[in-house]
């Protein structure tokens, strides 16, 4: 019921989605210097950040100028729930992928194809850590939300 607890899940969707966006460009990066196959993982994180960073600093704009979710038109209430959805989605699916290259084994993290390589695994990994900690970070923001 406090007022500033959707703006601390908004705040560490946020954070996460940022940290996300640049460890998946990192990866990306070093993929293309180490000569890895690029796993589709980093992609899509990066596709998915950029397009998450502005919804998220909307969306906290919009829940403190606007009106409450429940005395919004139908329309507009189910536009706000199926967006956080969408995202909820896409964070699942790059999760999945994530720990897809991670297993990989042709990627940094595994001994066969061209070897392991700290550098990129570790980046890997923590992309791996972070995604879970954004999925978990919007499920909670979704929850709030709707309750609220």
């Amino acid at each position: 019921m406090h007022p500033l607890v959707p703006l601390v899940f908004r705040i560490t969707v946020l954070t996460t989605s940022v940290i996300a966006l640049g460890l998946s460009a990192s990866v990306h990066h070093l993929s293309d210097k180490y000569t890895y196959a690029q796993n589709p993982s980093t992609t899509m994180a990066i596709v998915v950040d950029v397009v998450a960073i502005p919804y998220i600093l909307y969306l906290t704009w919009d829940e403190y100028t606007g009106k409450p979710l429940g005395l919004r038109s139908p329309k507009a209430k189910i536009r706000l729930v199926l967006l956080d959805l969408f995202f909820i989605i896409f964070e699942s699916a790059n999760l999945a992928l994530a720990f897809g290259a991670l297993t990989d084994h042709n990627g940094s993290c595994m001994s066969a194809g061209k070897g392991y390589n700290h550098i990129v695994c570790n980046r890997v990994k923590a992309l791996c850590g972070i995604l879970m900690v954004a999925l978990i970070s919007w499920s909670l923001t979704f929850s709030v939300s709707i309750f609220r």
